[in-house]
């Protein structure tokens, strides 16, 4: 079964993703969390989490997909380029990727963001995220976009949202002939 990269939405405690991260355990993935519970403001802090996940990375000689919730997706772009060899998909859950957000849009201004990654890339967005728009989270280079009825942070701890999220993933992993849907 494949490996998992889940890194946290900022200010959402770990809580929320316990029931997430259970369910995708269950179903036979090998998790590795990293929780980003501090301020969008605090740039030095983004800088330190995609250290360790590069670090994380660059020890292993697994492949792995990374999922990123909030600006945890945001986060999922910005690792050393070298790395994405070891990355295979790439699913951001309500990411403010096309945010017109001036908080977000500088953060993002603070990070080596690659838009362009070769790795195929799954977006999904909430009708009812009042966070983060979900015309907001379609990627520029986005293979699928799925939209949700939801909010920001019910996709990581309500049972259907979570249901849906380890099925489409592994659905996503299932398939062989790797075909992008746009």
């Amino acid at each position: 079964m494949a490996n998992i990269i889940f890194i946290q939405g900022i200010l959402h405690p770990e809580s929320n993703s316990k029931q997430f991260i259970a369910e995708l355990t269950k179903q036979g993935y090998q998790v590795t969390f990293f929780p980003l519970f501090y301020f969008i403001t605090e740039t030095k802090k983004h800088h330190s989490l995609i250290e360790k996940v590069n670090h994380f990375l660059d020890t292993s000689d697994q492949e792995f997909i990374i999922i990123g919730h909030s600006f945890g997706g945001i986060l999922a772009h910005c690792l050393r380029l070298d790395l994405y060899q070891k990355v295979s998909k790439i699913i951001t859950i309500a990411s403010p990727h096309a945010g017109k957000n001036p908080v977000v849009l500088h953060a993002i201004s603070k990070l080596p963001y690659h838009q362009d990654l070769g790795t195929q890339r799954i977006t999904l967005g909430y009708f009812l995220d009042i966070l983060v728009p979900f015309w907001d989270t379609r990627h520029p280079q986005t293979d699928k976009h799925i939209l949700r009825i939801g909010g920001h942070t019910s996709a990581l701890f309500l049972k259907h949202e979570t249901n849906f999220l380890v099925e489409l993933i592994t659905e996503e992993l299932s398939n062989s002939d790797d075909t992008i849907v746009s």
